[in-house]
Parts: structure tokens; sequence; C-alpha cells
């Protein structure tokens, strides 16, 4: 596709663009899952080598980093056509840009390999991570599995034997196993080489930072390929750490008294009734680690395990706080920052800073698509917070939204009966949806 005849990028067939690296990534999944793998070799170099799939990574990317820009600082990422088309033409023939780009151009590459290997990946996962549900049921049904594992741990005496066996790989490039890694995927020599060229010159992007905001660098990173890394390295531990679970359930009774306080305490709260004492402390904050991240989005199965021995990671005293009571009961809980950046993350989608940083009311034609919106960032917050989160809790946090709402619809001049009717129906739908997927 000749790109610099077109009068402008915005001018190309997009949706035709779409609708073909959708179909050719299906095609990769189809031949993955029927173990086809010289008909995925074949169709990835054909994707490597197309103009749809350059296309489609370049205004991905670029969307990315705009977003990036609006969400951390406020203001617009301004990227002209012809900056497009300069990287597009770099990347079709090869012909040498200024440096300027080159790290765009570096992250489109790493993006284009990305495209690739996801599907074929999709067809190799374990079926734990081929659930036909949506994430949530998929977190609960862990999180039931766990349970079974522990009842079955108090109705039999014999402990599984398992081999001692951790992961050692942290989520750091450095300490990647190049050549194991190289060895599990099996993919192109093209592909291989990147991905070791990268590796070994720690050119693989780590998540973008927002005021240390878990919850925001989730959904702006372009990290895409470092994520898909780690899954193939960690593939597999899932199960290992099940076993581990019952094992450790078994030998330490370190979670037979376990329960967690869904209406008793406004503070969403895990407990163990265990004795606190130097010896086990950070066993015991371990092994609750092991547990939390069944059900963290961003875990990706890595285990805390292969974390410093003599310090608590920083995520985990960003995300939970941990306290004891009586010297006998260990509590960990979701840390309240959250809820304050979520409710910030909230503010920036209904309100903007003008000229003079005066805070301003985003005018909008259709209220209820931004209705939605921030419905769907609800049930994500409260998806990636479960189970240390329960629902006295989110109801408060729903409580302030809906304020929120109300105030920002006023700005909008909207009717008072359209206001009610909005603010409860985002408090209905998020209940209703939340307490359908627990059952």
């Amino acid at each position: 596709m000749t790109v610099l005849k077109m009068s402008s990028w915005k001018s190309l067939p997009w949706q035709k663009i779409n609708n073909r690296v959708f179909t050719l990534q299906e095609k990769v999944y189809k031949f993955s899952a029927q173990c086809k793998q010289q008909s995925v070799y074949k169709l990835q170099d054909y994707m490597l080598n197309s103009s749809d799939m350059k296309l489609f990574a370049i205004q991905s990317i670029y969307n990315k980093i705009k977003q990036y820009y609006i969400l951390a600082d406020q203001e617009k990422y301004n990227v002209e056509d012809c900056d497009k088309q300069a990287v597009y033409s770099y990347l079709v023939n090869g012909k040498q840009d200024n440096e300027k780009n080159q790290i765009i151009i570096k992250n489109i590459k790493q993006y284009l390999v990305y495209l690739c290997l996801k599907p074929e990946w999709n067809a190799r996962f374990e079926p734990m991570y081929k659930f036909n549900i949506n994430d949530q049921q998929k977190y609960y049904f862990i999180y039931r599995l766990s349970n079974f594992l522990l009842n079955y741990a108090n109705e039999n005496q014999e402990a599984l034997s398992i081999q001692n066996y951790s992961l050692n790989s942290q989520k750091i490039n450095k300490f990647i196993n190049i050549y194991s890694l190289s060895y599990r995927m099996q993919t192109l020599p093209s592909i291989s080489y990147h991905i070791d060229f990268w590796l070994q010159n720690q050119d693989l992007p780590e998540n973008l930072w927002i005021n240390s905001n878990l919850y925001i660098k989730s959904k702006t990173g372009m990290n895409h390929l470092s994520h898909l890394l780690y899954s193939i390295i960690g593939n597999g531990f899932e199960w290992y750490n099940m076993i581990t679970l019952h094992y450790q359930c078994k030998s330490r009774r370190l979670f037979n008294n376990l329960y967690s306080s869904l209406y008793e305490s406004t503070a969403p709260e895990i407990f163990t009734k265990y004795r606190f004492n130097s010896k086990i402390s950070l066993k015991v904050i371990r092994s609750l680690y092991d547990i939390i991240g069944y059900y963290n989005c961003n875990s990706n199965y890595i285990s805390i395990y292969s974390k410093e021995k003599n310090n608590i990671s920083k995520d985990f005293g960003t995300i939970y706080q941990i306290k004891v009571k009586n010297n006998q009961i260990f509590v960990v809980r979701t840390n309240l920052i959250n809820y304050k950046y979520f409710i910030r993350y909230i503010k920036k989608h209904l309100y903007h800073y003008d000229s003079i940083n005066r805070l301003r009311a985003n005018i909008v034609m259709n209220s209820v698509s931004i209705i939605m919106k921030i419905h769907h960032l609800a049930l994500d917050f409260y998806k990636c917070n479960y189970p240390l989160i329960n629902f006295k809790n989110i109801n408060e946090v729903f409580q302030l939204l809906d304020n929120m709402l109300v105030k920002w619809l006023k700005k909008n001049k909207k009717s008072k009966s359209l206001i009610c009717t909005y603010s409860e129906y985002l408090h209905h739908r998020a209940f209703c949806q939340m307490s359908n997927d627990l059952l």
C-alpha cells in the first residue's frame, strides 16, 4: 500500500486494515491450536512484512503515546501525518530516518512481533488462560479452586510429593534466561533474533508509571511484548503454585484459619490466626502475597519468592497495608490510597484544566457513553482488588462516584430527571454485575 501518495493518513481504509489484521491473527490461532507449526511460521513471516500490519502497529503505538500524555500531564501529544508516513517509509523501504523516530520505530517493531506471537500463544497457553468467560469469573474460579485445595489438605493426611523448584526469573529483563526462553518459544529465526537482541540490550520497555498508580499503569503501558514474554516464562507455574499452596497448608497449617471479612469491617481485610514473630513473619507475608497474586491482574504468576528475601516488594507495600492485631492476627488490607487514585482517575474523564489551571467540566454530547465508561472502570477497579475488597467499602466509593457524576451532569446542564436516572443506573448496574460474577 502506497501511503505516501495518500492525501491524508486519516483517509486510509482503517476498517479494512483492522479486519485484515484480525483475520490474520485468527488464522494463526487456528493453526496453532491444530499444531500446524509450519503453517504458523509461514503466516507469521507474511505478517511481519504485511503493509496492513505495519500501518496498524504505527497507529496503535501513536495512540498509546497520546493516551499516556493525556493521563500523565493533562496535555495532548501532537503528531503530524508526515511523521507517521516517515516511520512507515522506514519500515517498508529501510530508508534511514532521523533519530527522533528511532525509539518509536523500535516500539513499533516490538508491537509487530507481539501481534504475531500473541494469537499463537493464546492457543498454546494452559487451559486456565482459555476461559470463555470474563476475567472476574476466572479469578473467582481460582479462588474456589484454592478453597478446594485447602479443604483437601485438611481432610487428607498425606502431603503431595512435589518437585522442589521455584521460579528464579524476576520481572526484569536482565534476569531472564534468554536461552531458555528461546528454547521454549521455538519461533521464527527472525523473531527469535530480535527478541534476543532486545533482551541482551535491555530494550524492552517496562510499564509507564503515573504517580505510582498501579491501576492507571496497567491501562497505559506499551510493554505488550514484555508481558507476553513473562507469561511464556511463567506458563504452567500456576499449577505448581497451587500444589505448593496445598503443601504449605498441610505442613505449616498456615491458612487453616484463613478467612476474609466481607461485612464486619469497613476496611477489606484478610485474617490468619497465627502467631506473629520474627521467624515466620516474612514467610506469612510471602505466602499471603502468593494467595493475593492469584486475584491480581498484574501478577503474571511471578512469585514473590524471586524477590529480595529481606524486603517486602515496593508494589506490595503500595497496594496493601500490613498490620498485626493482638500479636496473633495478621491483617492484610487494600491501601486506601488506591481509592484516592481511582477517584482521581475517574475525575480526569469528567474534568480538565484550562490554560490558567482551573478545573473545568468536559462538555460532551453523549452522556450515556461517559456513564458506561465509568461503569466499566469501576468494575475493573473492583476486579483488580478482589478479594481484598468488600461490598460495604465499595459502596462508599460508588456513593462518591454518584455525587461526582451528578455535579458533572449539572455543569453540563442536564435535566434533574436525567441526573437521577443516570445515578441510579450506574449504581444498580455495577452491583448487579459484581453479584452475578461472584455467584
